[in-house]
């Protein structure tokens, strides 16, 4: 999906969550494809809101796919390139050897060292914590994975929002204004 798309999606999405700024800023970067959102954060100035954002990704997008049209339309003509006759090689120099002799004691578990995943102290790891387990979150979704969440969550929170809207008890200055 190109970033344009994405940027599109994202737009028809935005309306209905009511996410602030910030919010929404931070669901676009992490729907950005990786390539894209590496090329961002190589950039000397982060964007500063949501349509710098936006800008940014299709920017680096198109660059993108221009330059595989390029690659694409010389592949035939690199192809009649004509290998040269004579090809040196560099001279294959033997590499010294820096053996150590093995530390036997590296393998074994140090346990003051072990810090724990679930609660954050150390001399323990997650599986032997005795602390109630905390919920996992999945860091390794792609933009569509990442697109089709966020899209559940805000359907979902409309949902919740409606249901609200419609079982809400009115309060006492309410009661009084419609005459109860």
């Amino acid at each position: 999906m190109s970033a344009d798309e994405y940027t599109v999606q994202f737009e028809i999405l935005v309306g209905r969550t009511g996410f602030n700024d910030e919010a929404l800023e931070d669901t676009y970067a992490w729907g950005l494809p990786a390539m894209i959102l590496d090329k961002i954060h190589a950039q000397s100035l982060l964007p500063s809101n949501l349509k710098a954002w936006k800008e940014a990704a299709c920017q680096i997008d198109c660059n993108y796919r221009r330059l595989l049209e390029v690659k694409r339309a010389q592949a035939p003509h690199s192809s009649n390139c004509a290998i040269p006759a004579h090809t040196t090689t560099a001279p294959v120099t033997p590499t010294p050897t820096t053996a150590t002799p093995m530390d036997i004691d590296s393998n074994q578990c140090r346990i003051e060292t072990q810090t724990c995943y679930n609660c954050g102290k150390q001399g323990h790891i997650s599986p032997a914590c005795p602390e109630p387990c905390k919920e996992h979150v999945c860091t390794n979704l792609t933009g569509t994975a990442l697109a089709d969440m966020v899209s559940e969550s805000v359907a979902a929170a409309l949902d919740a929002r409606e249901a609200a809207q419609k079982a809400k008890v009115p309060t006492p200055e309410e009661r009084e204004k419609q005459g109860f």
